[in-house]
C-alpha cells in the first residue's frame, strides 16, 4: 500500500471514530433526558449499534494503519517504536477502547434493558440516570483523550520525516 493511501484511510477512521462517539454522546444525552422509557431505549439501542459499525471497525483500522504508516516511515520493523508519542498515541487509544468495551458498552445494555422494561410497562429506576451519569463522565473522558491523540498526532507526525 502507498502512503498516500494510508494516510486518507487513516485520517478517514479518525474522523469516522472521534465523529461517532462525539455524535453518539451528544444525541444519546439528549435521549436520556427525556421522561419517555422509548425515546431512551431508541438511544441507547442507536449508540450501540454505531459503536459496532463505526467505533469498533475504525478503532481496528485506526491500529492497524498507524502501525503501517509508521513502518513505512522508518522502515520494516519496530524502529517507530522509538518515538515516545506513539507509544502514547497507541496507550491512549488502546485505554479508550478498554473503557468503552469494558464500562461503556456495559452501561449501555443495562441502560437498554432498563428502558425496554419501562417501556413494556415497568418503570424507569433511578439507576438508569445513575448509569447514565458514569457513562457521560467515561464518554467525555474518552471524546477528550481522543481529541488529545488528534493533537499529538498531528502536530508530532512521522510524515514530515517521509519524502
Amino acid at each position: 500500500m502507498s502512503h498516500p493511501f494510508l494516510t486518507v484511510v487513516h485520517v478517514l477512521a479518525a474522523v469516522l471514530f472521534l465523529g461517532n462517539i462525539t455524535v453518539s454522546a451528544v444525541w444519546k444525552r439528549a435521549a436520556d433526558r427525556s421522561p419517555d422509557a422509548a425515546v431512551r431505549a431508541f438511544g441507547c439501542r442507536l449508540a450501540l449499534r454505531t459503536d459496532l459499525l463505526f467505533s469498533l471497525p475504525t478503532s481496528v483500522v485506526l491500529i492497524l494503519t498507524g502501525i503501517l504508516r509508521g513502518q513505512e516511515a522508518w522502515g520494516a520493523g519496530a524502529g517507530f517504536l522509538k518515538h515516545p508519542w506513539v507509544h502514547i498515541g497507541l496507550g491512549v487509544l488502546i485505554l479508550v477502547i478498554a473503557l468503552w468495551h469494558f464500562v461503556l458498552l456495559p452501561i449501555q445494555r443495562k441502560q437498554l434493558a432498563m428502558a425496554e422494561e419501562a417501556v413494556a410497562g415497568g418503570t424507569l429506576s433511578d439507576r438508569y440516570d445513575r448509569l447514565g451519569r458514569t457513562w457521560n463522565l467515561v464518554g467525555a473522558l474518552c471524546v477528550l483523550l481522543v481529541l488529545a491523540v488528534l493533537f499529538m498526532m498531528v502536530t508530532k507526525h512521522p510524515a514530515a520525516a517521509v519524502s
